[in-house]
């Protein structure tokens, strides 16, 4: 077993995995009370004839808009649940609009009387009353599996609501200030200023994430080879947060050894791009005649014909149908809602069929990803060349379309850039590479990947890296990939979507 490198003042636990569907505690009692018609009942009478609190908060989405921007008091001042316990905010989650909690991958500083502080991190859900969370049906929701703080107006006497502690906040915003960057240092225990116990806390805490993506590697490659796993990381990369499921499941429908064999007849590297077009976005149910309801079953003769697409929509089109027993993803996998152009699915899927030419052409990519590494003694230049094996700049057809048959109205820009490119070497590139230095027993191979994580740069501009950056006392420089990764590490959820917490030193 790979070693797990040792977190300074930091242990890893079992967090918190109860089940969701848990009793309700009041204020006025220790009984737990059954999730039950008695619960619910009350809620729903309480919600029909008790009037809307008249304070700071007309609405619920009041209440989300204040969380989100810290708005209130003064600087560093702590929150309280109902019982006493104070809560800090590390990270206040990202505001989700679609079905689900209020506010996704938070992480917050719960400490108890007498108990140790604890990083909990999951999502969290506003509401004005908090029997609005039966009422509105959250507690057989699965969704809401993951709610580790309520912050509500009114707690009606309630004290924990499914397991997840209580913050009333009452009617005065001044209660719900949190200045998650400002008191970042303090919830630690790093002290102002202490910058370099926040560089090696960041760096324990990316190397665990490293070690955790490369176990799932491991495993990944005993079950469908070398290949197909980075492959399916890879594309996993392209599609951010909210496509990542998706283009994964286009690897898994579509694998590189499919791939690879109904492309290798192809006569010319033109017919190989169709081919490999026709193919991916088949798979993903992007090309138009998916995607047109009127045009399905008519693609591609019929009523309907090529006349009226460009020449390269209608050879991916034709590419598509000559396998007709291949399969696609479901209609309405892909989020495409508030998406920017250049991350839409369309455009991803544009470079995952340029990063698979380029895999198929020459030594190939996995053979270039092998080479960086291991032939070059810098792990900056190392890294530099892992960088450019994945940018892949605005070319053919997609540097003048934003869509099939669809012209751009902005300037060309990357299909892979070198932000995205950093992101997928963190987090899909490397693990692989330590995954397979530990099958084959590589001490080189495993030192190199090592080295070139240190040195490799943080992806780019974000909120998450402001809030890093100002852990390290706002010295960009010090923000590496590595670094970037730890912090994630600390305020993202687990894997599974489950409650997880980190024990913290003692003040």
């Amino acid at each position: 077993m790979r070693y797990n490198p040792v977190m300074r003042g930091i242990d890893s636990v079992t967090g918190v995995r109860e089940r969701r569907l848990r009793g309700t505690r009041y204020s006025n009692g220790d009984a737990r009370l059954s999730v039950g018609s008695t619960i619910r009942d009350r809620a729903v009478h309480y919600a029909a004839h008790v009037s809307e609190p008249q304070g700071a908060w007309p609405s619920e989405k009041d209440l989300c808009d204040a969380w989100e921007s810290g708005a209130g008091h003064r600087r560093g001042q702590r929150l309280r649940t109902v019982t006493g316990s104070t809560v800090d905010v590390i990270q206040a989650g990202i505001r989700n609009s679609g079905d689900g909690p209020d506010f996704l991958g938070a992480a917050i500083v719960i400490e108890s009387p007498g108990q140790t502080r604890r990083v909990i991190r999951g999502d969290v859900e506003m509401h004005l009353r908090a029997t609005d969370w039966f009422a509105h049906g959250h507690e057989t929701n699965p969704a809401f599996a993951s709610v580790v703080l309520h912050v509500v107006e009114d707690a009606q006497e309630m004290v924990e609501i499914a397991g997840a502690p209580v913050l009333e906040v009452g009617h005065s915003t001044r209660r719900l200030n949190h200045k998650t960057t400002a008191t970042m240092p303090k919830l630690l225990d790093l002290g102002a200023g202490e910058a370099r116990d926040a560089a090696m806390m960041l760096d324990a805490l990316g190397d665990a994430r490293l070690e955790e993506r490369a176990a799932a590697m491991e495993g990944d490659i005993a079950v469908v080879g070398p290949e197909q796993a980075l492959y399916e990381a890879l594309l996993r990369g392209l599609g951010y947060t909210r496509n990542m499921t998706a283009f994964q499941e286009v690897a898994r429908l579509m694998p590189i050894d499919t791939l690879w064999g109904l492309t290798d007849g192809a006569p010319n590297d033109e017919a190989r791009l169709a081919r490999l077009t026709g193919l991916l976005f088949g798979a993903a149910r992007l090309l138009p005649s998916q995607r047109n309801r009127k045009a399905q079953g008519r693609f591609p003769f019929g009523e309907l014909t090529w006349s009226a697409f460009d020449s390269f929509t209608a050879s991916s089109e034709t590419e598509w149908a000559r396998y007709p027993g291949l399969e696609s993803l479901p209609r309405g996998s892909w989020q495409t809602f508030r998406v920017r152009p250049d991350n839409h699915p369309v455009r991803r899927m544009g470079a995952a069929v340029e990063l698979m030419l380029q895999w198929f052409q020459g030594p190939g990519l996995l053979s270039d990803l092998y080479a960086a590494v291991s032939d070059t003694e810098d792990p900056r230049d190392a890294a530099r060349l892992l960088i450019g094996s994945l940018v892949i700049p605005p070319t053919g057809y997609w540097a003048t379309h934003s869509d099939f048959g669809k012209l751009r109205r902005s300037r060309p820009s990357a299909l892979i850039g070198r932000g995205r490119a950093l992101d997928m070497i963190a987090t899909a590139v490397l693990p692989f590479l330590l995954a397979m230095s530990d099958l084959q027993s590589d001490v080189n191979l495993e030192q190199k990947t090592r080295q070139i994580y240190a040195v490799l740069p943080n992806p780019g501009e974000s909120k998450a890296s402001r809030r890093a950056r100002h852990l390290l006392g706002g010295h960009s420089q010090r923000l590496s990939a590595r670094r970037y990764q730890g912090f994630l590490n600390l305020t993202a959820t687990s894997l599974n979507g489950s409650r997880e917490s980190l024990l913290l030193p003692a003040e």
